[in-house]
């Protein structure tokens, strides 16, 4: 009975003992470790990079393959509710925007969408062939095109700031800050060894 308890116990411990991370090879054969972290913005929304927050925000408000009346429709309605003091919060007058202001932001999000769109194809292409080798590191390529993606997204929040003012962009930037960021959960980072 005693050597079933003490099993049990180590089958126990094991179970919650921390994973190791998983040791693998890429295509060139130098090891890589591949961690798995996550990042949860509902409990950490400072630990979201910034970029990543933008990226979420411009995502959630560019137009997709719906009808274009049920499109603009989605989008005014994210707007109306996070930028038109339709919320029974206190401070609706200090996140407003008006009309001009929301109508220039939908305007820059169009553009980036449009610099996006070839970037975004030319990513899912170069993660197709590095999702053939699990554990790689991203190629030189892959790399090159999410910093000319970031790059992209700094140019269309420089662009709130130049088109619609810094009132517009202060609002804005709070409004990712306070709620896209804690909806946002990244879940794998890859470290290699040297």
């Amino acid at each position: 009975m005693n050597r079933l308890v003490v099993g049990l116990g180590v089958v126990f411990a094991l179970l919650l003992a921390p994973t190791p991370p998983v040791l693998s090879q890429d295509h060139t054969g130098h090891d890589v470790v591949q961690t798995v972290s996550i990042i949860d913005g509902s409990k950490d929304p400072s630990a979201i990079p910034d970029i990543v927050a933008y990226r979420h925000f411009f995502g959630v408000l560019r137009r997709t393959s719906e009808t274009e009346a049920a499109d603009e429709a989605r989008r005014q309605s994210y707007l109306s509710f996070y930028f038109r003091g339709n919320r029974e919060a206190q401070d609706d007058d200090d996140r407003a925007l008006d009309d001009t202001q929301v109508g220039g932001l939908l305007t820059v999000v169009d553009h980036l969408q449009t610099v996006l769109k070839p970037i975004d194809a030319e990513i899912k292409a170069q993660a197709g062939v590095a999702a053939q080798a699990p554990g790689a590191l991203p190629s030189p390529e892959l790399v090159a095109l999410r910093q000319r993606r970031d790059d992209a997204v700094i140019s269309a929040v420089q662009a709130i700031n130049i088109d619609l003012g810094a009132d517009a962009a202060s609002k804005v930037r709070r409004h990712v800050l306070d709620h896209v960021k804690p909806h946002i959960r990244i879940t794998e980072v890859q470290i290699p060894l040297r």
